[in-house]
């Protein structure tokens, strides 16, 4: 069971992009439509939102981080799928490689989190490209998120969506929630990652959260998950959501 305060505002603007299950993401339309710079934490070897993203709107910047994604990488993939006599998967990892120039040219390789000599952070990110401009963000760093919370909160007021996933939400609640409370925009979207499971007391491991700068209904939402949801794992059922306000059935 989550707090109540993850429970998002009904929003009739939302919208599914990217991979028809892990890799996709629910945003608010008007949040990506009225940003100027688009930044991307984390791709690995999947960039088909990022690709989707780029047609539905033209914006001036794109940013795509990752900390391993390369030709190398992709090779290397490719050739452990053709060993294990993966067919279908080594035809779907050469189609990488040939199309990863399509965004190698907005795309940096670094490791988000503190500014050390082995990462960047969110806040020398916007200072190092010049972002003065409305955002759109997204944010799937693998754990690392919680390093750039307080970036986020910073430059709130340039951000007008973000969609990110959270890890290990069981013992970083308190994080997570302190993060909602401080954040100015609004919660419109929550899905549960079922590839990572629950805990017995119903906490989903992974979770990814949308927000918007824009209006939403007053209301919350009544049940989840939404119809614009798709499992993270098709082979398994969706996580079903429950909230401390909500009364036992």
């Amino acid at each position: 069971m989550l707090p109540s305060n993850f429970k998002p505002f009904k929003c009739s603007d939302l919208e599914r992009l990217g991979s028809e299950n892990d890799g996709g993401y629910v945003v608010d339309k008007r949040s990506l439509l009225s940003s100027s710079n688009f930044i991307s934490l984390g791709i690995c070897d999947n960039w088909e939102f990022e690709k989707d993203v780029k047609k539905y709107v033209e914006f001036k910047n794109h940013f795509y981080f990752d900390n391993q994604l390369s030709y190398r990488f992709l090779v290397i993939n490719f050739l452990k799928n053709l060993i294990k006599f993966r067919f279908i998967d080594s035809i779907k990892a050469l189609l990488k490689i040939f199309n990863f120039n399509k965004i190698n040219s907005q795309y940096i390789k670094a490791t988000i989190g503190y500014d050390t000599n082995k990462s960047i952070s969110l806040k020398s990110i916007f200072g190092s490209y010049s972002i003065t401009e409305s955002v759109f963000l997204k944010c799937d760093i693998e754990g690392s998120e919680y390093r750039i919370l307080s970036d986020i909160i910073s430059y709130q007021d340039l951000i007008n969506g973000i969609c990110i996933e959270f890890h290990d939400v069981d013992v970083n609640l308190e994080k997570i929630e302190n993060f909602i409370n401080e954040f100015n925009l609004k919660l419109c979207h929550i899905h549960a990652n079922n590839y990572s499971g629950e805990t017995p007391t119903g906490i989903p491991v992974c979770i990814e959260l949308t927000f918007t700068k824009f209006d939403c209904d007053k209301a919350k939402v009544d049940s989840l998950p939404l119809a614009v949801d798709k499992p993270n794992n098709p082979l398994l059922n969706e996580l079903i959501l429950k909230f401390s306000d909500e009364k036992a059935s």
